[in-house]
């Protein structure tokens, strides 16, 4: 569960335990994406964070866009498509 001020919580849909929390310390308007095993939450800042979908915070990676996004990213047939404050992104292999 993203915040709009730059706080990532995650909790068990059955019970309410929260299981964890991670501040990424840049506000967050897009909606946190599940590929596989891994969440997609992209910053405000432009900021892509990237970690495992488990009971506790594993970074897989973050990478900076170059601009910043309030954005939800959209993946589509092994590419992401994020639109910037200034441009349109394809990122694929």
């Amino acid at each position: 569960l993203p915040t709009s001020y730059g706080m990532m919580i995650c909790y068990d849909a059955k019970t309410g335990e929260k299981y964890w929390e991670k501040d990424f310390g840049t506000p967050t308007y897009a909606s946190p994406i599940l590929v596989g095993d891994n969440v997609y939450q992209l910053d405000k800042k432009g900021i892509m964070h990237v970690f495992k979908a488990d009971k506790s915070y594993v970074s897989v990676s973050e990478s900076p866009l170059g601009e910043g996004s309030v954005c939800t990213p959209a993946f589509a047939a092994g590419k992401i498509l994020i639109r910037g404050d200034k441009h349109l992104y394809c990122i694929s292999n």
